[in-house]
């Protein structure tokens, strides 16, 4: 019953009466990736729109992200209870998967992550929900955090940042994301799904701009591009003010 429908109502017929791309095939829309640095902004993260790609939701971010990093029987750093989504993209891989366990105060077990890092084969990435942990709630303490990504970066094991709930606070403010301490190692994992609508699909992940294209290459072989109208209506949601 929240859902700005009559907003959305008025955008689209502006959209589709003016853009005469907008129920085409497209690139990602620059607009939208400009609104996106912005929101990260928010976040306390600085990134470039080089370093932006947009999804079909979180959910795709992550499947992209593990497509791109995963060879079949690779191993992988989860906590012992972790979003159900994410489990079913690595079964396809069947991948070894390495677990911690969570503090419901604090967050991961960071000093058993260091000691799975330190065995071999290395994992291919760290699965970290660091706000609004799915199912349990809790977000990681302050100085997991800072620890977390200091492994990444000391044994070059990135850390797939999903952070569907961060932007939704409650009292004090939200601590910044494992993304906003460091670019090169921490693939963060935005969504729209949760803070606008979830039937819009539209996410984004910040990765180092590098990866951009094989993401690209990876989704296009997956559902050729995210939904171009939809991209053009949170875009201009967004333009509006009205988030």
């Amino acid at each position: 019953e929240f859902f700005p429908r009559t907003a959305f109502a008025g955008m689209a017929g502006q959209i589709l009466s003016t853009d005469a791309r907008a129920l085409q095939y497209s690139p990602h829309l620059e607009s939208l990736r400009r609104q996106v640095r912005e929101l990260m902004k928010q976040r306390g993260v600085n990134c470039l729109e080089e370093q932006i790609f947009l999804t079909a939701g979180a959910q795709q971010g992550m499947s992209l992200l593990a497509r791109l990093l995963l060879d079949n029987g690779s191993r992988v750093i989860t906590e012992k209870f972790i979003y159900l989504g994410f489990q079913q993209v690595l079964e396809p891989f069947r991948p070894e998967i390495l677990t911690v366990e969570t503090d419901l105060e604090t967050g991961m077990d960071v000093e058993a992550v260091e000691k799975l890092l330190r065995t071999k084969p290395r994992p291919a990435f760290i699965y970290s929900i660091t706000d609004g942990h799915n199912p349990l709630s809790v977000n990681l303490h302050r100085d997991k955090r800072a620890r977390l990504v200091a492994l990444a970066e000391q044994y070059h094991v990135p850390i797939i940042e999903d952070d569907a709930y961060g932007f939704l606070s409650y009292g004090e403010s939200a601590l910044p994301p494992l993304r906003a301490l460091n670019e090169r190692w921490v693939f963060y994992v935005g969504s729209f799904s949760k803070i606008l609508a979830p039937a819009l699909r539209v996410g984004w992940v910040v990765v180092p701009a590098e990866l951009i294209g094989p993401l690209s290459i990876v989704k296009e072989s997956a559902d050729i591009d995210t939904a171009t109208f939809t991209q053009r209506l949170v875009n201009a949601y967004l333009e509006s003010g009205q988030l």
